[in-house]
């Protein structure tokens, strides 16, 4: 006898792949991208000794960053320019910390004319750079990770419907299995044993005469 198919077993190993997997997977993946976004606009300008000039084209707003490794936000920084000392302002090391990035900001300070800067901070090297990139950092950075979530969350959620599914069938089809199974083991109507009561035996004798034995 053929019994029914054992079904919904892939989905019950499928689901927690993706569940347990696939997802932490994604998450990272997209934290890791927003790192490297974070990063990207960061690295392209270069590391200042102590006293080096940065040429600044705009008068926007510019922050001062440090390398994040162990660094304090209380780092004492003056700025110059073209029109003498330039007033600065210190970031708290909460609000300095850039999109999960190696880079710390320490102050911030606006110039009044473009030209040449000269910046000196008691740390070792510093990078100054418009603060509008730092923002953007902080945009890229917080994108990727909001792809990254919601994309882990999808594959959670399919894998545990997949999962559930998987159970259901796996239950429906272990019932059908069983019932299939009955007549073999002699349950059902069809069960022809020794009970019940034994027939009689055709009746004899004349079938006109009302006194004969039924």
């Amino acid at each position: 006898m053929n019994l029914p198919a054992r079904r919904g077993l892939a989905l019950t190993i499928i689901g927690p792949i993706l569940m347990l997997v696939l997802a932490p997977a994604v998450l990272g993946i997209g934290i890791w991208r927003g790192v490297v976004a974070g990063n990207a606009g960061l690295d392209h300008y270069s590391w200042m000794d102590v006293g080096q000039t940065a040429q600044i084209s705009g008068v926007g707003s510019q922050s001062i960053v440090v390398s994040d490794n162990g660094a304090s936000s209380s780092v004492d920084c003056s700025v110059d320019g073209p029109s003498g000392p330039v007033d600065i302002y210190p970031v708290s090391y909460g609000d300095g910390s850039i999109a999960a990035s190696s880079y710390l900001e320490i102050a911030e300070f606006d110039p009044d004319v473009p030209g040449a800067y000269q910046v000196d901070c008691a740390a070792d090297q510093v990078k100054v750079l418009p603060t509008q990139v730092l923002d953007d950092a902080d945009n890229a950075f917080g994108l990727r990770m909001l792809i990254g979530f919601a994309a882990a969350g999808v594959c959670f959620a399919i894998g545990l419907t997949l999962l559930i599914v998987g159970i259901v069938k796996l239950v429906n089809s272990a019932n059908d299995r069983r019932r299939a199974l009955w007549p073999q083991a002699g349950y059902g109507y069809g069960y022809t044993g020794g009970y019940g009561y034994p027939q009689q035996a055709p009746p004899t004798g004349d079938p006109d005469d009302p006194y004969a034995r039924p």
